[in-house]
């Protein structure tokens, strides 16, 4: 079985994300295929040590054409690769349930080939989805935040030969390719660390709305007002990452109040 990683990825080297992605990448895939999307914090140098990494590298950040830029990626992982089985997308600020990694992804490979097995019909798997909040251990509830959980991500996606995106622009357009019509939801999570940290938090807010975004679909991004957060299940996070922020968020300074006094006078 043949499975490939896919993502689009810009300066997760400075979130300090992107050798965490590694590790769970190439633990359950065979080859990764990246999106770079003009990255200026050397992310180019730590792919260039990644041997299972093919990187197409935009000359622009072309950020709002995302689902253009997925399509240029797929064309090529299917144009290099015609035999791959699975597709597996997660993005760059994002780590596996540990539960798939362990034994080297014995777990992971061994779902994909029972669904080969038993659901041959099933185009897609989607994992449940946790979205930290300003820690390294806390997951948020309130606000829609934890919708995705219920609802699944569409992260696996078998080759069934007509996997193609839609040559659209614009943010916020469904994620995976048209070609997929029939949905499985494997008992596994994806951990969500793009609102771990307020440094991610307040750049996503900066980069919505220099392209348009407002109201409660911008705000929400600062919004706490009715903040909850739950500790995440225990096993999920990688073994080998390293919890640094367990505070509770609760008890931080809002980060509406911190984005406010970092952007006064500007």
């Amino acid at each position: 079985m043949k499975i490939i990683g896919f993502a689009q990825l810009r300066n997760e080297l400075r979130k300090e994300n992107l050798e965490n992605w590694f590790k769970c990448m190439n633990t359950v895939c065979d080859h990764i295929y990246i999106y770079d999307q003009d990255s200026d914090d050397d992310s180019q140098d730590l792919y260039r040590g990644e041997d299972k990494a093919t990187v197409l590298e935009s000359e622009i950040n072309d950020f709002s054409n995302e689902i253009q830029c997925k399509s240029l990626l797929l064309e090529r992982l299917l144009q290099d690769h015609e035999d791959v089985d699975w597709i597996f997308w997660m993005d760059g600020d994002t780590l596996l349930d540990q539960r798939m990694l362990k034994n080297d992804g014995e777990l992971f490979s061994s779902t994909l080939t029972g669904v080969d097995s038993f659901a041959p019909n099933v185009d897609c798997i989607k994992l449940g989805h946790y979205n930290l909040w300003r820690s390294d251990v806390h997951y948020r509830t309130d606000n829609s935040y934890h919708d995705l959980n219920s609802g699944g991500v569409n992260a696996l996606w078998r080759n069934t030969g007509k996997l193609q995106f839609p040559r659209v622009s614009g943010l916020h357009h469904p994620q995976h390719p048209g070609g997929i019509t029939s949905f499985a939801t494997a008992p596994f999570a994806l951990i969500h660390r793009g609102f771990a940290t307020d440094y991610q938090i307040m750049l996503k807010y900066d980069v919505y709305k220099s392209r348009g975004q407002s109201g409660n679909a911008l705000e929400r991004l600062l919004d706490e007002k009715d903040l909850n957060v739950e500790l995440l299940p225990e096993g999920l996070l990688p073994e080998w990452f390293g919890v640094v922020d367990s505070e509770d968020p609760r008890e931080k300074t809002p980060i509406r109040e911190l984005y406010d006094a970092q952007n006064e006078g500007s």
